[in-house]
Parts: structure tokens; C-alpha cells; sequence
């Protein structure tokens, strides 16, 4: 299933969302040119940092109201994308969440991706949980906070 987001008729860029039970979750970016040709901006399957910055709010929201997750990625892609829209399959959550540790720790997120009893186990831990009192609570960021720009969250120590 292709979607195809195109703003208002003035502006001059476009997104395809790919999204399918035999196909990978992609992103295409496009931009009209002046020859009234549509050309390609980006690419998720080339760029995939383009969607390490989804997993990241999701999983901010997800925290938001507890202090830890433990479970496998069936159970986490279930809870932060029921529907399935987001294109965030059990197959990549993990991949995602291990591409995206840097930016979940700014935000005081902590992610292991582990085995255990021959099952794939994720655990993520908020850091105002018991190992690491005296911090402060993590609210959940807007996109814009997820580049580290001047807006990013702050912790002291």
C-alpha cells in the first residue's frame, strides 16, 4: 500500500509512505522542480537515520507514564504502533531502538536490546527510575527536540 502526502498546491514537495505486509516500511521525499518534474529528496532505505527520529517520540510517549518496559519486540511494536501504521514491525524495532541509543539517552531513556532463554528481550528504563535517582522526569519531546538542537532536553547532574 503506497500513500502519497502532498501539502498545500503551492508548495513544491511530496511524501509516499510504503507500507505493506511483504514490503519494508519506506519513506520517499520529493520536490518538484522547475520543469514541473517530480525528483527524488530522500530515501528511508538509503537514509534510514530519516526514521530513527519516529522510534525515538514513540518511545518517549510510551515512557512517559512508567518507569520501565521489558518485553520482546512483538509486545513493544504492538503498544507503540497497534495499528501498524507507522511501519515499526517487531523485525525492526530492535534495529531501530539500537540505532537511536544516543538520542533516547539525551532524553534520559535507557534501551538494552538482549536475549534471554533463547527469546530477544527490549528494556527500556525512564531515568528517574531507582538506579538513577536524582534526575529529573522525562517528558515526551516533540520532533523537533529529537536533532540535539538548542531545544533538546537537558539534564543536570
Amino acid at each position: 500500500m503506497i500513500f502519497f502526502s502532498e501539502g498545500r498546491t503551492s508548495e513544491s514537495t511530496a511524501k509516499f509512505f510504503c507500507i505493506g505486509r511483504d514490503i519494508e516500511y519506506r519513506e520517499l521525499t520529493l520536490e518538484r522542480n522547475a520543469e514541473n518534474v517530480w525528483e527524488l529528496v530522500s530515501d528511508s532505505r538509503t537514509q534510514p537515520e530519516l526514521l530513527g527520529g519516529r522510534i525515538v517520540i514513540l518511545l518517549s510517549e510510551l515512557m512517559r507514564d512508567r518507569t520501565e518496559f521489558i518485553g520482546t519486540p512483538t509486545e513493544l511494536s504492538a503498544q507503540i504502533d497497534p495499528a501498524g501504521s507507522e511501519g515499526i514491525t517487531p523485525k525492526k524495532v530492535s534495529r531501530l531502538i539500537l540505532q537511536s541509543v544516543a538520542a533516547l539517552s539525551k532524553i534520559g531513556i535507557s534501551a538494552v536490546v538482549r536475549r534471554s532463554n533463547g527469546k530477544r528481550l527490549i528494556e527500556l528504563h525512564r531515568a528517574e527510575s531507582d538506579d538513577a535517582l536524582g534526575t529529573q522526569a522525562v517528558d515526551p519531546i516533540a520532533p523537533a527536540d529529537v536533532s540535539g538542537g538548542e531545544n533538546a532536553p537537558c539534564f543536570g547532574t
